[in-house]
């Protein structure tokens, strides 16, 4: 049993783009809504492990449950969030290590905003929205960033960051992304001036060119993250044909044996794995690409202390954990 592990490189693997050869866009088709709890963290002011400067004139943020930050991937991401009291917009600028799947810590500001303080914690539903930005993309080169090690970071997107390339001999060569939210290539970039090509979670690309390196700046780009069609905001994506579902296993509570259902619109990367209430793996029974329709998993229990579990999957643009309880 190991201690529990992001996520991201089997997001990688279906996010980022090949050298050379840029993704087809592929916006949702429902949107997909996540549940948890609420939080809310005294210090919060904008910056966090997303690596981002403080906002003390914006502070609708919050910090992301650790499975859903992955490697910092949700950096920048604005959710759409819905608590007791009413319904709010904020940008992920944080980690919470402590959360459990579905739960995000709040700034106070925000928190007070769907329920009273003194509450302290709450039910959540939530859904990832785009981002309310103005102007293009930035390229933010991190200080002490050089020729001979670069560290860039993308800032003012409107959706989530898959993937960075620089272009290098001719040929673009994606830039690997470390936990704080930086793309950094450990060799160098060379001294500039760069062309890079920016890839969103829904497979959008922006290619810039004649981008000067700028320690300890922002360098603006020439274009921001085309909006996806509008989808409808009262039903899941359960409800759609044709979109992503995550069953509640059956039976539950369970013992030995229980079963989860998931549904694929189309044929791509499927990573569910079950973990225990301390957040540890404990099993990983779907690791590979997978075929467009209904999909059934067998999980066992045999060799697993009773308590409770969670099962998490990662499908194309779909995020999905629910709660199960293991009878013994």
């Amino acid at each position: 049993m190991s201690l529990f592990k992001p996520l991201l490189p089997a997001l990688v693997f279906c996010l980022l783009l090949p050298p050379g050869e840029p993704l087809r866009a592929q916006c949702p088709t429902a949107p997909v809504i996540h549940t948890g709890e609420a939080t809310y963290y005294t210090f919060a002011d904008g910056s966090g492990n997303c690596s981002f400067d403080p906002t003390p004139d914006d502070l609708m943020v919050g910090a992301m449950n650790d499975s859903d930050y992955g490697d910092s991937w949700v950096c920048g991401e604005c959710v759409s969030l819905t608590g007791p009291d009413g319904t709010i917009r904020i940008r992920i600028v944080d980690r919470c290590p402590e959360c459990q799947p579905g739960d995000i810590d709040l700034s106070p500001l925000a928190f007070s905003m769907i329920a009273e303080l003194s509450r302290g914690r709450v039910p959540i539903s939530w859904e990832v929205v785009p981002c309310e930005v103005t102007g293009p993309i930035e390229y933010h080169f991190k200080e002490g960033s050089n020729q001979w090690w670069t560290a860039v970071q993308i800032r003012n997107h409107r959706y989530a960051v898959a993937g960075l390339e620089v272009l290098d001999g001719g040929v673009y060569t994606p830039v690997p992304r470390l936990r704080y939210n930086y793309f950094v290539d450990a060799s160098g970039m060379g001294p500039g001036p760069y062309s890079f090509r920016v890839t969103d979670v829904n497979g959008h690309v922006l290619a810039d060119s004649g981008i000067p390196h700028a320690e300890n700046a922002s360098v603006p780009g020439n274009g921001q993250f085309p909006l996806c069609p509008d989808t409808p905001t009262d039903v899941t994506a359960r409800n759609l044909p044709g979109g992503y579902f995550l069953s509640q296993n059956y039976p539950n509570p369970w013992n030995p044996v229980t079963f989860v259902r998931y549904e694929l619109p189309l044929s791509v990367y499927v990573l569910l794995t079950l973990y225990n209430s301390l957040g540890q793996e404990v099993a990983r029974p779907v690791d590979g690409y997978r075929h467009a329709g209904p999909h059934e998993v067998t999980l066992r229990g045999d060799d697993l202390p009773g308590g409770v579990y969670y099962y998490r999957i990662f499908a194309g643009e779909f995020r999905g954990t629910k709660k199960l309880v293991l009878m013994k």
